[in-house]
């Protein structure tokens, strides 16, 4: 919210703040962790400086938010424009991003995909350049940019970011990384640099360090179940990532549980079977986690040898960094082999070279004479990787019978030669490793890494999977790949709790590594004193049951990302649903509420940044139409100007948690967007102004739809292509006989596509296929497409 003469001093203005947010282009290969990039630069310019930059890293059982907050110098007499970069974890995801702007906090909002597209075209027509962030489909989605302009001279910009990731465990060691280590650009200088590091428990931890010499991390709290530390510094150099590891000590197993139930702040959910249409949400949610020790460390000198096929990647796409990286990896994987073990290394682009060159296994001893021999040989051509992987497994698979084997690739999993697609190089790997029982282990190097393909690949054989950024210390994630390939994999995973509870995820069965972690989350539909909890699994054939009773609290707001990590995995559910059995309308609509209301990105949704006034203008027909407004909690009266001279005041919806009211719109008024002036009050008496935009739109869409030949048999699927208007939400098609099919947009196409089945008894003759099309204002389009249906 802005006081009144806030909004005064902003309307004088002719240029907006800017936020543009998308993911990386195929050309941005790398990125650094919160640069600004004055326009026409291609480096950090000293006339534009980083003056603050406070981190807060918050780790809840394993679970991590990162918030950082970056203020920005223009020292020119002129604004600027700049393009905002900002690197995340493969594995993270962004929940928050604003922008300010005098004084003023603009936010990122989660929008249904084609909404947000529509009012980015919208804001773009008024010369206001809004953000947008959607999740990209084929391009890598740890490279986050954003333009911001202007950047008031002599003035400053703050930048807000804050992302959530899942810590994994290996060898009961978890690890944190921040990467500032530049990668793109120069090395960047924060004027006052700050860092906070919050880390809570319910499972005992131990040897807490930080691996970055450059912060001296000052604990201020060092418990068994939390740890707190801090860092301050002016003229700080952000030349090393900030890297935290420490230990969980388990027995043999432990159930950790968190819950979190807060039955006075109203939640909008939509159940399975709504139809898309939310309701009150009451339940509490939970998430337990176990950890288990079944394996304690053998020896080295008890450890029976092992053979160990190595693949290298040495393809032209390996350079410069990615190289370095595999040579360190390489160099210090041979050397941590034990005296009883022995190696292959075979070299792979689309064509494969041996060390020994007569593909004998040699002794641990010979790993310097193996580096000595990898530096005699060229890098060249695409990468056959299929071929790559089937030679190591087949060599590996000649001394099965000599004791225990693997395979070990080192590679950025890009497969250009021969065989390039990913299903099939997928299924004939895990097909020919599962069938010769060898492990392939992988690790991955290179900001643009394969990570999907390979790790996909590791699951499928039970196997490690690790990858590294270009610039990253691979030193942990070394220790943690070798800890991880002598950990034994646990199966049929399962959990339950002895209360009423729903929607539990993962569902079924599940496989996992001992000595590390494994969570599930659910919702519990009402409080419960003692609930007891069961977590099964089997190993080496031997099946293994702990418990423990828990409570489930009345209200419990300790533990506020437990609903998110929930949403997030039942909208994984759900878009495996949807691959598996087809689009339905309220699994999509399910998709799309839990996305806005817990601020992730999907398939079906964008990100999208801007000035309030324009970035939620309300689409509605003319006549007796509702305005909705969403205020801070302490508002206690709203009222509207209307630009047409009406005023009225909004009334409360608790149900919803919005100010709403109904105004008659004159029967004249154009199409269009509108803005309507908001007179706030809170509860000190304070009146604050603000604006709400709306659009008129009394036209339905226009949309035309093609039907291939128009010729079709019973039993056979007909491809309906419909163009349709920008503001076109959604598109169905039906014939008699058979049930609706949604129209989704291809943006290769730039139609909407989709396929219906004609029913198999339906007798020969002509007949037509409806097609509705809706806006955003709910106005409706009936198009008829004529097809001819011909007996077999």
């Amino acid at each position: 919210m802005r006081n009144a003469a806030g909004v005064s001093r902003r309307a004088r203005r002719h240029a907006a703040v800017v936020a543009a947010l998308f993911f990386s282009c195929a050309f941005l290969l790398r990125a650094d962790t919160g640069v600004l990039i004055p326009s026409g630069s291609a480096q950090p310019q000293p006339y534009l400086t980083l003056e603050e930059m406070d981190v807060k890293i918050e780790i809840d059982e394993g679970f991590s938010r990162t918030s950082l907050r970056q203020l920005f110098r223009n020292r020119t007499h002129g604004d600027l424009e700049g393009t905002y970069e900002f690197f995340i974890p493969e594995s993270a995801a962004i929940s928050q991003f604003a922008i300010w702007e005098d004084g003023v906090r603009l936010p990122g909002v989660v929008l249904e995909k084609k909404r947000a597209e529509q009012l980015y075209e919208q804001i773009v027509s008024r010369r206001r350049d809004p953000g947008l962030l959607r999740q990209a489909e084929e391009e890598r989605r740890n490279v986050f940019s954003a333009k911001v302009f202007p950047i008031p001279a002599l003035g400053t910009k703050r930048i807000e970011i804050q992302y959530t990731e899942e810590l994994p465990v290996t060898g009961l060691v978890s690890h944190y990384l921040l990467g500032l280590k530049p990668e793109r650009y120069r090395v960047q200088k924060a004027g006052f640099f700050t860092l906070e590091f919050i880390l809570r428990s319910q499972l005992p931890v131990s040897r807490c360090a930080v691996r970055t010499p450059s912060i001296p991390l000052k604990l201020n709290t060092e418990t068994p179940t939390c740890i707190r530390g801090s860092f301050s510094a002016k003229e700080f150099s952000l030349d090393q990532d900030v890297s935290v590891t420490w230990r969980y000590d388990v027995p043999v197993c432990h159930l950790s549980f968190l819950s979190y139930r807060d039955p006075d702040r109203a939640h909008r959910i939509v159940p399975l079977f709504s139809k898309g249409r939310p309701v009150p949400d009451t339940d509490g949610y939970f998430l337990a986690k176990a950890y288990t020790n079944l394996t304690a460390a053998t020896p080295e000198h008890e450890r029976p040898g092992k053979t160990v096929v190595v693949l290298c990647d040495l393809s032209l796409s390996m350079r410069w960094e990615k190289l370095d990286r595999a040579w360190e990896f390489l160099d210090g994987f041979l050397h941590a082999l034990g005296p009883k073990d022995r190696f292959l290394l075979l070299t792979f682009s689309d064509r494969l070279n041996a060390f020994p060159a007569d593909r004998a296994a040699a002794p641990a001893a010979r790993a310097d004479e193996a580096l000595a021999w990898l530096g005699t040989q060229y890098q060249a051509g695409g990468t056959d990787l299929l071929a790559a992987f089937r030679a190591g497994i087949e060599t590996a698979a000649r001394y099965a019978g000599e004791g225990a084997c693997a395979v070990v690739a080192i590679t950025d999993g890009h497969p250009t030669a021969r065989e390039v697609s990913y299903g099939r190089i997928l299924e004939q790997v895990v097909s020919a490793a599962r069938g010769a029982g060898i492990p392939l282990h992988i690790f991955g190097v290179g900001d643009d890494a394969n990570a999907p393909l390979l790790a996909q690949i590791a699951q499928g054989t039970d196997s490690a999977f690790f990858w590294a950024r270009d610039t990253e210390d691979i030193s942990y994630k070394l220790s943690a790949f070798l800890e991880r390939m002598s950990d034994a994999v646990l199966t049929g995973a399962l959990f339950s709790l002895d209360a009423a509870v729903n929607r539990v995820y993962p569902a079924g069965p599940q496989k996992f590594f001992d000595r590390s972690s494994i969570h599930f989350v659910g919702r519990y539909t009402k409080p419960q004193e003692k609930a007891k909890a069961t977590f099964a699994f089997s190993h080496a054939g031997k099946k293994t049951i702990f418990s423990d009773t828990f409570f489930l609290p009345a209200k419990d707001t300790s533990h506020p990302d437990v609903p998110r990590v929930w949403a997030k995995a039942r909208v994984d559910d759900l878009l495996r649903l949807i691959r598996t059995e087809g689009e339905r309308e309220e699994w999509i609509e399910e998709v799309i509420s839990l996305s806005k209301q817990y601020n992730f990105v999907t398939p079906y949704t964008a990100f999208l940044a801007a000035p309030r006034a324009l970035l939620r203008p309300r689409t509605m027909k003319p006549g007796d139409p509702i305005l909705r407004v969403k205020a801070s909690p302490d508002i206690i009266r709203v009222v509207a100007v209307f630009p047409f001279g009406l005023i009225k005041p909004l009334a409360y919806d608790d149900s919803q948690g919005v100010w709403e009211t109904r105004f008659l719109a004159p029967a004249g008024m154009r199409d269009g967007a509108y803005e309507c002036t908001l007179i706030l009050t809170d509860a000190h008496g304070r009146v604050m102004e603000d604006k709400k935009s709306f659009v008129i739109d009394s036209r339905p869409p226009s949309v035309r739809v093609f039907a291939g030949s128009g010729r079709v048999k019973p039993g056979q699927e007909i491809e309906l292509v419909a163009y349709a208007d920008s503001d076109t939400r959604s598109i169905r098609a039906r014939i008699a006989g058979s049930a609706a099919v949604n129209l989704n947009y291809d943006s290769g196409r730039k139609a909407s596509v989709g396929t219906l089945r004609i029913p198999p008894g339906l007798p020969s003759g002509r007949y037509e296929i409806q097609v509705t099309a809706e806006d955003f204002a709910h106005n409706c389009t009936l198009v008829s497409v004529p097809v001819e249906v011909r007996g077999l």
